[in-house]
């Protein structure tokens, strides 16, 4: 699955190591592999009509942090200086938490401000999802991710068969769930599914949070 390379804020000393690392290696689990390095010869197609086209010089009105992190993104997955950033989008989730998005060639990239993000190609956004997943307390987990165009809602579904549906906008949803391994499903107007792949975040240890391990 291609939604592994996870970084946290770049603000700071150790944020600016965290990044560092995280892009560099990449952070992944048991489901979960680093994604897959932007192709300079193909041409950018993301399925994301929030995205608005960019200059490099656009680029200076969106922030250090955005500055920082998407100058990272680039040494990432650039393989010559023409790589660059080629659509941009701030928006905010449903919490109200700013989420910036962008494109990097073939990449498609997302992060929360001061918090976690990822980026993976254009294929594992509309097949095997992109979005990140953080503990909330003891007992649950928050996904946060991307959705292609024309998808308006996403559904969670437990392995006791509970559904929950979520909103989409602006191509961001944000889903609360009381397991570590679920099914999403997005869905167009019509009630027509787009989008399905399953959400394995078993992995993550709730003991890093103050709680007892995940058994």
């Amino acid at each position: 699955m291609n939604h592994a390379i996870k970084f946290g804020s770049g603000i700071g000393v150790v944020g600016l190591l965290a990044v560092v690392a995280a892009l560099t290696f990449g952070i992944s689990g048991p489901g979960q592999s680093e994604a897959t390095p932007a192709n300079p010869d193909q041409k950018a197609s993301h399925d994301l009509s929030v995205l608005e086209p960019v200059q490099p010089s656009d680029l200076r009105g969106f922030g250090e942090e955005a500055d920082f992190r998407i100058g990272l993104t680039i040494d990432r997955f650039g393989e010559d200086s023409n790589t660059v950033v080629d659509s941009l989008a701030q928006v905010n989730a449903a919490d109200g938490s700013r989420i910036t998005i962008y494109g990097v060639d073939q990449a498609v990239c997302f992060y929360k401000e001061m918090g976690a993000g990822t980026c993976g190609n254009d294929e594992s956004l509309l097949d095997e999802g992109l979005f990140v997943s953080s503990p909330t307390g003891c007992s649950g987990w928050e996904i946060l991710g991307l959705a292609p165009d024309r998808v308006t809602k996403i559904t969670t579904t437990d392995p006791e068969g509970v559904s929950k549906s979520w909103p989409v906008s602006s191509n961001v949803y944000l889903a609360k769930v009381g397991h570590d391994d679920v099914d999403v499903q997005g869905f167009d107007e019509s009630g027509q599914k787009l989008v399905d792949f399953p959400v394995d975040i078993s992995w993550m240890d709730k003991g890093m949070t103050g709680c007892s391990p995940v058994q």
